[in-house]
């Protein structure tokens, strides 16, 4: 019998200024600016970043990432990156890439 983990199911949040929304996972998910614009900050990122729609980020188990709209936003939150693209209603997975500094800029594949 092989044992095998259920995948988290894409999740939509809403955000607003004045209620930040701290993004935690028991696995590394991926984190996609639907709506608004989002300022994310994550432990030991020495730089926040700024989520436009579209923009994509990875956020690592071990990471805690604290998001606040500008003035609000809507996030979805998924564990595998191309359930995002159900989210965004799109045919792919191909999102511009909002990385941290300290990880080597590029396309996230």
């Amino acid at each position: 019998m092989i044992w095998m983990r259920k995948p988290l199911s894409p999740t939509v949040v809403d955000v607003d200024f004045a209620k930040s929304y701290c993004v935690t996972a028991s696995r590394d998910v991926w984190v996609v600016c639907l709506t608004g614009t989002a300022w994310l900050t994550r432990d030991g990122c020495l730089a926040d970043l700024i989520l436009s729609p579209g923009d994509v980020t990875r956020v690592l188990r071990a990471d805690a990432a604290l998001v606040t709209g500008m003035p609000r936003c809507r996030l979805g939150i998924s564990e595998k990156r191309e359930h995002l693209a159900d989210l965004q209603g799109m045919t792919t997975a191909v999102m511009s890439a909002a990385v941290c500094p300290a990880e080597p800029a590029g396309e996230i594949k």
